[in-house]
């Protein structure tokens, strides 16, 4: 409508920091134990104006500030075990958090109530306690290796599509968990006279499950398929 003018406005920032602290112990020849742990804190601050003008009526005006805090403490552990001089075991425990796009924090025009709300103000990135265990087999003369790989996945506040006051956006849910393993192999070629050559695959298996708040049914994460192929 040529008579109508709105026009929106969002300013979106965020500072983000980190301090960390790394140790590795040589416990013997065949063991070593690395450690780290990172604190994490950001500031998200966002301010939108949104204006709506028909003809020669009074403009509509509606603003809206938020403002989020986030602080975490992310550890990590990591132990490798050299079973020979061709095998070694390898067992690492850590934790992520994932990073959240500002968009999602944008707020949405209510044209019922004329007023800018939010999509999702409560929205936290996710986190993951992730554990895998690792055995790995190198073939002499530098021709490659093997390694199979158990993995478990304890995931909280868990992003997905939520419902919200008036329809669904991204949300998070209390828990969701993923494991499986990954079989992975490296192979050089020069035995069939391909030198320089280096055959790659792998191979995964994964379950995943969380409770759906739309459907209030358990599935996999994100519907992903439980076999994945590379070769």
């Amino acid at each position: 409508n040529n008579n109508e003018l709105s026009t929106e406005a969002s300013q979106i920032k965020e500072d983000r920091y980190q301090t960390f602290f790394n140790h590795n112990f040589i416990i013997s020849s065949t063991l070593n134990l690395q450690t780290s742990l990172v604190w994490e804190w950001s500031e998200v601050d966002l301010v939108t104006n949104y204006s709506n003008q028909f003809a020669d009526e009074l403009p509509i005006t509606s603003n809206l500030a938020l403002n989020r805090r986030f602080n975490y403490f992310k550890p990590r552990i990591n132990l490798r075990y050299d079973l020979s001089i061709d095998e070694q075991l390898r067992f690492n425990i850590e934790k992520t958090v994932s990073q959240l796009d500002l968009t999602d924090f944008l707020p949405e025009f209510n044209d019922d109530n004329n007023r800018l709300e939010p999509s999702n103000p409560n929205l936290r990135p996710e986190q993951i306690w992730a554990m895998n265990l690792t055995y790995q087999h190198n073939f002499r003369e530098e021709q490659g290796d093997i390694s199979l790989t158990g993995f478990y996945e304890n995931i909280s506040d868990h992003l997905t599509q939520i419902p919200l006051e008036t329809s669904s956006g991204l949300g998070n849910v209390d828990h969701a968990k993923k494991y499986g393993i990954k079989l992975e192999s490296n192979l050089r070629l020069a035995a069939l006279g391909f030198e320089n050559t280096l055959f790659n695959s792998e191979y995964s298996f994964t379950e995943s499950n969380f409770n759906d708040p739309l459907s209030q049914i358990s599935r996999q994460i994100n519907d992903e398929s439980k076999h994945w192929s590379l070769i």
